[in-house]
């Protein structure tokens, strides 16, 4: 059984998150991160961005254990055990501010995506738990 790349609403993750700590992150959470990398802009945090974006992608480890494969709609598929098992990244103060204020800034100029739930209520919230205004 293969679980779908696309986002888990409830009970995934360590719950809350402080600036300069390690994030614990479900795979399809790592996918969802990476195309809002900064690419562009203030130089260490594009630089940042790019180790970040090395540690997000899957190992070929990862990759075999997990059972990652492209799906037949052009997305990701991997075993559904694995669907809650989070690593350990290393954000930083940087990234996870802008982070913040890219998600909270998508929330409130009502350009919110669906498949950043759970990246709003990590970095936004504080907590994977806690109810987005108006939900």
């Amino acid at each position: 059984m293969y679980h779908d790349h696309r986002p888990l609403l409830e009970g995934v993750g360590a719950g809350t998150f402080h600036k300069g700590e390690i994030m614990k992150l479900t795979m399809s959470e790592r996918f969802e991160l990476v195309p809002l990398i900064p690419k562009e802009g203030n130089p260490l945090l594009v630089f940042r961005g790019v180790k970040l974006n090395a540690e997000l992608m899957p190992t070929e480890e990862e990759i075999k254990a997990w059972g990652i494969e492209s799906s037949p709609d052009g997305g990701l598929k991997w075993k559904e055990e694995m669907a809650m098992e989070e690593v350990e990244i290393e954000l930083g103060e940087m990234l996870q501010d802008y982070f913040t204020k890219l998600l909270d800034d998508e929330y409130k100029q009502n350009k919110f995506k669906v498949n950043h739930i759970l990246l709003y209520r990590r970095f936004v919230l504080g907590d994977i738990n806690a109810k987005i205004p108006g939900e």
